[in-house]
Formats: C-alpha cells, structure tokens, sequence
C-alpha cells in the first residue's frame, strides 16, 4: 500500500471463495496482531490450505475493501439464527494497520448496514470487544449505541464483549427480478 495519506480508488465487494488468497492473509494478519478482538483464534486457522479456506468463505459471507486492487480491509455479516429475526450481526471487522483512520473501516461498516437495509433487516448488531476503544467510538459516530448487554470474553476474564445496536430505517428488501 502506498505510504501517501490519501488512498486510490477504495471499493468494496462480496469475497468469494477465488479471494482465498487475499481473504486468508487479512485473517492471519488480523489474529496475529489484534487475538483479543475476535473470537476465532490464529492456531485455528493457520494450517488452513487452499481448500480449506475456499470451504470456510464459501459457508460465510464477508466483504473486502480494496485500494486500487490491494485488499485493505474486511468484515463479516451473519444471520445469527439465535437472534432477533431482522437482526444482521457485524463480525470479524478489520482494517490493515497502513490504512487505519483513512475511511477504510466506515466504508465497510457502512456496506454492511446497506446490505442489511437492501434485505429487510431491522437492524444491525455488533460486539466489540471492552479494550478496543477505536473500535467503540467508530461505531457510535456510525449510529450504534451501546445495549448495556455484556457478554463473556472467550479466553480473557479481565475483558468483555459490549453489544451494540444500529436501528435501520424500516424498507421493503431488494425483489429480485
């Protein structure tokens, strides 16, 4: 990536399984540098091979941001069928260190909550991790608020999960043709 503050073209798109090779290097990236903010952890997916990659993307659903062709970012969408029904769940949300605090994150934060509102969802939920104050205030300048609701950290009792909501304007989803 280039070392000039202002980025090229930013897009940001559906990852598919042919992303294998991008998709794997932003996820080692991210468990090797940031392992508190996230659930999955680096040893579980490090001896992944090209197919194993390509299954996992294939049964999830996540966006890259790419600067001119460079993949710069990531994050997940989940319907979690333990949640309320028209809810879209933010997930495994990260940006490479050389393109932090440029637009990146607020691109795709923004991308999921228009893939939601495009399909009918009520809402947008997301959980950040306590130490991740960078992460808490994006989220809260992008519309979430914070429930009150805490859950566990999965490996550090000292730290805690903050559920957040994002309400989304009420629209009939996408009917394809």
């Amino acid at each position: 990536m280039p070392d000039s503050h202002a980025l090229g073209r930013l897009e940001v798109v559906a990852v598919t399984p042919d992303d294998w090779r991008s998709h794997s290097r932003l996820r080692l990236d991210m468990l090797r540098e940031t392992p508190d903010a996230f659930w999955t952890t680096y040893a579980e997916v490090a001896d992944l091979d090209e197919w194993g990659w390509r299954i996992r993307i294939a049964g999830q659903r996540h966006l890259q941001a790419r600067v001119d062709g460079v993949s710069v970012g990531s994050v997940g969408l989940w319907d979690d069928p333990d949640e309320q029904p028209g809810t879209t769940t933010l997930i495994a949300m990260y940006v490479v260190p050389d393109a932090r605090r440029r637009g990146v994150a607020v691109r795709l934060v923004q991308a999921v909550i228009d893939d939601a509102q495009r399909r009918g969802q009520d809402r947008v939920r997301l959980e950040a991790t306590s130490s991740n104050s960078p992460a808490i205030e994006l989220y809260a300048r992008m519309g979430f608020v914070d429930t009150g609701i805490r859950n566990p950290h999965p490996r550090k009792d000292d730290l805690h999960e903050l559920v957040m909501d994002r309400p989304l304007v009420a629209r009939a989803p996408d009917v394809e043709g």
